[in-house]
């Protein structure tokens, strides 16, 4: 019996520390809520501008192309996070590095950025999430 549930615990596997921005600065999603998200300049990738979203215990960084595609699709996604809950996985952006996908977290419609490249990189992003990007898209740019 004990090794059935040795084999039922899942392991919490820690992402990486987020890297060091230059010139960076930072914005407010959910205060309540510890999200926050940071514009900067990456020193490893050459200077190239990223974004980095940061929760109580996860990150993830994006491109501002792929934010900028999230821009570009921001109607279907809060319609969708309006609906009834759907409990079919839909992914609605996938590059080399990260996917944006949807799922139901507390009986309601969110979405998932996650990272192609570093395990444990995820963060999930609720309608009034959403609302407060659409709020914060000039400041960013």
């Amino acid at each position: 019996m004990a090794d059935m549930n040795a084999a039922k615990k899942f392991i919490y596997i820690a992402p990486s520390p987020p890297v060091e921005l230059i010139d960076s600065t930072s914005f407010t999603i959910d205060f309540a809520g510890r999200k926050f998200l940071y514009v900067g300049l990456d020193p490893v990738q050459h200077h190239a501008i990223i974004i980095l979203i940061i929760t109580l215990a996860r990150h993830i960084l994006i491109t501002t192309e792929f934010l900028q595609s999230i821009y570009h699709m921001i109607g279907d996604l809060l319609s969708y996070l309006l609906d009834a809950p759907t409990y079919k996985r839909k992914i609605f952006l996938c590059t080399d590095t990260t996917t944006l996908s949807s799922m139901v977290f507390k009986d309601e419609n969110v979405l998932i950025l996650e990272s192609k490249t570093q395990d444990g990189c995820r963060i999930i992003l609720n309608h009034r999430n959403l609302m407060r990007l659409i709020n914060l898209e000039q400041s960013i740019h």
